[in-house]
């Protein structure tokens, strides 16, 4: 009797055992995404955020990281439908089918993430430089500090000597790419980055050309570009225009952002060259700087192709962005809310809901005389914390009242 009641206590410890060792298991497979997008609520937030359309915001920043290593395409941002997680970084990302590897996580570790810091480059570099009056001596290694320069023109030796003797982890190049590699010589650590070349615009032309026609073999219809407010720059444009003949040719739409002045018509010329770089003058057409930028595609390079009737989407609008040389930039500012004030004070409307339904009702009449524009979003309903200021609930009702009016 003694024996069967040990030999059933000791199977009820070996079950136990193997039910907390497979639990653990599943834990540590949900932390592995924890580990990359970082513990506790701020984690959860940004893999809910991190739902992407590869056609999004590809040029945000036109930029590169010049030293990276060559990847494919896809990689260098998170893929459709999933959270941006650990893929990126060579595993395998958790899912209902993947089997949990090793891990040397334990469970306090679910709760608590330590910060780290970020691991230093570990090519060989060049001797110290020697001293100089004025100067700090400069350090045998990359710095642990994580400041750089961002250069327009390298055209003060300052840039150069704050390379040699810092070792910065990151400098980045605006102009021109050329003198990138003279900071590789000083510092080989430092990652270099430069504006989109010739050849990255060709190819995500390419990218976004194959991507609207297989769309449409399934039955979809894609949304290509996805242009920031203010970008691309003129010269660029003609870049991008074998992915919008492929978008006309495939049923697909071309998308970009906008921004609209804090006054209405500000920063928008009739009959003027150069409103962008390099543009030329397009007599009758009123064109701007950020707002009705998009008329510079279709003016310029659409309708002269026969392209002219390609569908725009203007998929976010916001109020703000700078236009050069304008009494009517206001106080600046990350949201509408932030020009409430002002717009009251220059008689816009009575109240920051109303001043903004206004502005946009005056850029929705300039979208009506374009028939190939679907429509715009403006930025943002449904506010979540970080985006309180552009929550459009105040705003709702006023707009309403303007756009059941038309």
């Amino acid at each position: 009797m003694k024996f069967e009641f040990f030999a059933k206590r000791l199977a009820g410890v070996l079950i136990a055992a193997a039910a907390a060792a497979f639990l653990l298991t599943q834990i540590r497979v949900t932390d592995q995404n924890a580990s990359v997008l970082g513990a506790g609520r701020e984690g959860r937030l940004l893999a809910q955020a991190a739902m992407v359309d590869l056609a999004a915001k590809p040029a945000l920043e036109h930029s590169i990281v010049a030293d990276a290593a060559p990847i494919s395409p896809a990689v260098d941002r998170p893929r459709l439908g999933l959270p941006a997680g650990s893929a990126a970084g060579g595993q395998n990302e958790p899912n209902a089918l993947s089997t949990p590897g090793p891990y040397d996580m334990f469970l306090p570790a679910l709760l608590y993430q330590v910060p780290r810091p970020t691991p230093l480059s570990t090519k060989p570099e060049p001797p110290a430089v020697t001293p100089a009056a004025g100067w700090p001596d400069g350090l045998a290694g990359q710095t642990a500090s994580k400041l750089g320069l961002h250069v327009v023109r390298n055209n003060d030796p300052y840039i150069m000597e704050y390379v040699r003797r810092v070792r910065p982890r990151v400098m980045k190049s605006v102009d021109d790419l050329g003198w990138l590699s003279d900071v590789k010589l000083a510092s080989p650590n430092t990652v270099t980055i430069g504006p989109v070349t010739e050849a990255h615009w060709k190819w995500y032309a390419a990218f976004e050309a194959a991507r609207a026609c297989d769309m449409q073999a399934l039955g979809l219809h894609a949304a290509v570009g996805g242009f920031a407010a203010g970008t691309p720059e003129y010269y660029q444009m003609p870049y991008f225009l074998p992915a919008l003949e492929a978008a006309h040719r495939c049923g697909a739409i071309f998308t970009l952002h906008e921004g609209v002045s804090p006054l209405p018509g500000c920063g928008v010329f009739v009959n003027q060259p150069n409103i962008i770089p390099g543009a030329p003058e397009f007599p009758g057409i009123s064109l701007g700087y950020l707002m009705l930028r998009y008329r510079f595609w279709y003016e310029g390079y659409l309708k002269p192709l026969g392209l002219g009737d390609l569908p725009l989407e203007i998929s976010e609008v916001a109020v703000g962005g700078i236009v050069p040389n304008q009494p009517c930039n206001g106080p600046g500012g990350a949201s509408w809310k932030d020009f409430a004030s002002f717009w009251v004070q220059n008689n816009v409307g009575p109240d920051g809901p109303h001043a903004w339904t206004n502005l946009l009702a005056w850029y929705d009449g300039s979208l009506w005389q374009d028939p190939y524009v679907l429509g715009t979003t403006i930025f943002t309903a449904g506010g979540i914390p970080g985006w309180d200021g552009s929550d459009l609930h105040d705003v709702i009702i006023p707009l309403s009242e303007y756009e059941t009016s038309q």
